[in-house]
């Protein structure tokens, strides 16, 4: 009985650290990402003082967030989800890599197309995965629009997936600002090994 209160309260901890995460690290990150914004646009010496001010301190507290998260995680021994977002139009592979990142601890959030990702990208995600035969435009042009609105102030690892081995579409998403490329059907533990690899 004791036991499985505990088991209780620990998976009550880790949904709640999830939560907290989400909402205050996406609200930080879509500010940071107006700001950037901004930052392109006309502005006088005193208004882009202004971008910067707000830039450094949204920074400041997505780390200060973080390092508390990760204090808070570390006491009850429960490691932060990582938050993944999946960019796929098939749904069965949605099915499938949601089903096994979320039994490696992920939350995930699912894009069907390039405009979704890209309304979804400024939250806040460590990792991304992207296929790249997407139905309006490719997920190479996708990540590189990503990698432009957000430049560098906010990094996020981007993985492509995909069927298209051919050495040219992987020189074409490196250059595009994509991390690594991955070929499809890929399993759990080649999800895994990405994960470590890009997260950790």
């Amino acid at each position: 009985m004791e036991i499985a209160k505990e088991t209780s309260m620990t998976q009550g901890r880790k949904a709640y650290l999830r939560q907290l995460s989400h909402e205050l690290r996406t609200p930080l990150t879509g500010i940071l990402g107006s700001a950037q914004l901004l930052d392109d646009e006309e502005l006088t010496l005193q208004q882009r003082s202004y971008v910067k001010d707000i830039c450094q301190s949204g920074e400041e507290l997505l780390s200060v967030i973080t390092r508390l998260l990760q204090q808070n995680s570390q006491i009850s021994e429960s490691p932060l989800p990582l938050f993944v977002l999946l960019v796929e139009d098939n749904p069965i592979v949605q099915t499938v890599h949601t089903r096994m990142l979320i039994n490696l601890g992920c939350v995930v959030e699912i894009a069907s197309d390039a405009n979704q990702a890209l309304a979804l990208s400024y939250k806040s995600y460590d990792i991304i995965f992207m296929d790249i035969g997407l139905p309006d435009k490719s997920g190479i042009e996708a990540a590189m629009e990503i990698r432009r609105l957000h430049g560098k102030q906010r990094y996020t690892p981007i993985i492509a997936l995909t069927g298209y081995v051919q050495e040219e579409v992987r020189h074409d998403c490196l250059a595009a600002g994509i991390d690594e490329v991955a070929t499809k059907p890929i399993d759990s533990t080649g999800l895994q090994a990405l994960l470590k690899q890009f997260t950790t």
